[in-house]
């Protein structure tokens, strides 16, 4: 019998919040550890937010949103040292878990499996494809500075058990976290350059520089292969145990334009013989689940832009470069410009440090900065728009001319619309379904918006006829496609994860003469 086991926190019986534990003999180690949508979304919402900043994990431990885990959580935020009873309240909800894991093997930087890294005890590994580093990191430097946003790089906090809060240690730097590269020849001298600095270089951020990932987490040798999603940079993961090879699929899909990777991924661990498949299963429902390709997405946003009179506002998350490389083709061919926000453009140039393929604004590109009227600018920003500041587009220039752009926004920012105040238009939604779950979106409040402006909806989530569908390609694979990966890999022991309907997984699994065990909440499934 062989000391093998998987334990499933996160991602069992749920979309997203992956938080899983493999151990092989006395070795640890992470797979993800995200940020949970749907247990978050029960208690908090908008201005109900936890009180992270004060309190540390304290709030997540004690509505469940985080697991009780001893030994993961970094020692500054700890709930244990502030509030010993809450973390005894969590133990006889959730159960005792205690593990040191040697690394964390990161599949790639949506927040439902990037989220609560921030928690984590700082000199944690964390391993992962560049563009996942670069994507993490830039999210960061441009997003919020409370505890939840703390993933690339952390501040350590000071803690008062007298009044039981915490709070930033004055003057305190940033720490960098031990970040290994599966794919370091992609590791850039412009990447390294800006690893060493946060959104405002005269911040301070010390820590260990970036490394090559050795392809061993302390004695467990690790695969790592790419696959494709609607991130770059996805990867997923085999670690050879005592008992055999378990693998990782992370969050994959067929349809994209880069498919064959995780064909070639499902070619190549089948091969490994694996003794168990941790495999997401997001889209696998009773019903049918086909996705649109990529070029029904182009032709569709295509005749629509063609035929649109004023604004276009195309809504998707630019960290999905297939979307953005498809709407710039199609203001190239409509003679428009596409218009994307300066945090926007910081993750574009973060992700082109690792690849130089990756779309950057510049005129020759026909991609453009928006130059909005906000009161206060952060130093990344003020710095993004004076590397560009030849080809920034401002919102007069929309107001007066609203006809020559397709401007990039998402429901969080729409206020900017205010500005430009237009009169029609199109709104192309083009993002992530809704119960892909990586943002928590309004469909009702974004029609009031739309309305407002006396703007058509294209791609309405909530209407079910042709002229709304066929404008999104989503992330996931299909559930057919997801069967098909199991024939492929042919595991000897199914895990369902990232699923509402782990069920049909084992059953299509069975009929497959694969085994499968459904995973619960904190239960360890022994391998072997």
């Amino acid at each position: 019998m062989t000391n093998v086991a998987i334990t499933v926190f996160g991602g069992n019986k749920q979309i997203g919040g992956n938080k899983i534990l493999l151990r092989s003999g006395k070795v640890e180690l992470l797979f993800d550890f995200g940020m949970n949508f749907e247990a978050s979304g029960r208690y908090f919402a908008e201005f109900l937010t936890a009180r992270g900043s004060t309190s540390g994990t304290y709030d997540y431990l004690m509505l469940g949103i985080i697991p009780p885990i001893d030994g993961v959580y970094r020692q500054d935020v700890a709930v244990e040292k502030l509030n010993p009873v809450a973390w005894q309240e969590a133990e006889s909800r959730w159960g005792q878990h205690k593990c040191h894991p040697a690394a964390l093997l990161l599949s790639h930087a949506h927040i439902d499996h990037t989220g609560h890294i921030s928690f984590l005890d700082g000199e944690i590994p964390i391993v992962s494809s560049a563009k996942t580093a670069q994507i993490a990191k830039s999210m960061q430097d441009t997003g919020n500075s409370g505890l939840e946003a703390e993933i690339a790089y952390w501040r350590i906090r000071d803690q008062d058990t007298v009044e039981h809060k915490i709070q930033h240690l004055k003057g305190s730097p940033g720490i960098r976290r031990p970040w290994l590269i599966t794919d370091y020849e992609n590791w850039s001298d412009t990447a390294a350059e800006s690893w060493k600095t946060r959104g405002n270089p005269k911040d301070e951020l010390i820590g260990p520089a970036v490394a090559r990932f050795s392809g061993q987490v302390d004695t467990l040798p690790v695969q790592s292969y790419p696959v494709d999603h609607s991130i770059p940079g996805a990867r997923a993961y085999a670690v050879e145990t005592e008992a055999g090879w378990v693998v990782y699929t992370g969050d994959v899909r067929l349809h994209g334009a880069e498919g064959h990777k995780t064909l070639a991924f499902a070619e190549a661990v089948r091969g490994l013989n694996p003794i168990a498949l941790l495999c997401e299963g997001t889209r696998v429902s009773p019903g049918p689940s086909q996705e649109a390709d990529e070029t029904t997405v182009q032709q569709k946003a295509m005749r629509t832009v063609a035929n649109a009179n004023g604004l276009v506002i195309a809504d998707f998350g630019p960290r999905n470069i297939e979307r953005l490389q498809t709407f710039l083709e199609i203001a190239r061919s409509n003679r428009r410009k596409l218009v994307v926000l300066a945090r926007d453009a910081h993750l574009l140039e973060a992700i082109w440090s690792t690849d130089p393929t990756t779309p950057v604004p510049s005129p020759s590109m026909g991609l453009y900065v928006f130059g909005d009227r906000e009161g206060r600018t952060p130093v990344w920003k003020r710095r993004i728009l004076e590397r560009h500041k030849e080809f920034i587009v401002d919102w007069e220039d929309v107001a007066r001319s609203p006809q020559e752009f397709i401007l990039c926004l998402s429901i969080y920012d729409l206020p900017r619309m205010l500005d430009i105040n237009p009169a029609g238009g199109t709104y192309i939604y083009s993002t992530s379904e809704p119960y892909d779950l990586e943002m928590e979106l309004s469909v009702a409040r974004l029609r009031n918006w739309v309305n407002r402006f006396s703007m058509e909806f294209v791609g309405d989530p909530d209407i079910d006829e042709p002229e709304h569908q066929g404008l999104h390609a989503g992330g996931h694979a299909s559930k057919e496609d997801i069967y098909r990966l199991l024939d492929i890999i042919r595991p000897q022991l199914l895990i369902p994860i990232h699923t509402l309907h782990p069920e049909l997984m084992a059953t299509t699994a069975g009929s497959m003469g694969i085994q499968t065990t459904l995973p619960e909440f904190g239960v360890p499934i022994s391998i072997g």
